[in-house]
């Protein structure tokens, strides 16, 4: 990205006035290039809690990613969606879906202590 479209992202992820982190889902369809994990880091650096999101039939690796974000590898599905929503409300991150090295389809709960 150039020197203005930075201003320009810089300017819409102003956050210091709002009481909570803005919640950010990038839906990933292939294989993600440079500038597009440098505006993910940059968002995060600027206080966004990011999900990456992509369909069961996406062969994109994300892995390197899960140990940073969380990472959805099933998020056209319900059990990807209620994945989606559980690693928001617990801030979770790491790799759930069908993938190679996902921690599980769903993250685990504490039934008795855990309130949606």
């Amino acid at each position: 990205m150039n020197e203005k479209e930075w201003q320009q992202v810089n300017q819409l992820v102003d956050i210091s006035t709002q009481s909570h982190p803005p919640l950010a889902v990038v839906w990933v369809n292939k294989a993600l290039d440079k500038p597009q994990v440098d505006m993910i880091h940059h968002l995060r650096e600027k206080g966004f809690v990011i999900s990456l999101v992509q369909p069961v039939s996406c062969t994109a690796s994300l892995y390197d990613l899960s140990k940073d974000y969380l990472v959805v590898d099933h998020g056209d599905s319900p059990l990807g969606e209620l994945t989606l929503v559980l690693g928001f409300v617990h801030s979770l991150v790491g790799n759930y879906g069908l993938s190679t090295g996902s921690l599980g389809l769903l993250p685990a709960l504490d039934w008795e202590n855990d309130i949606l």
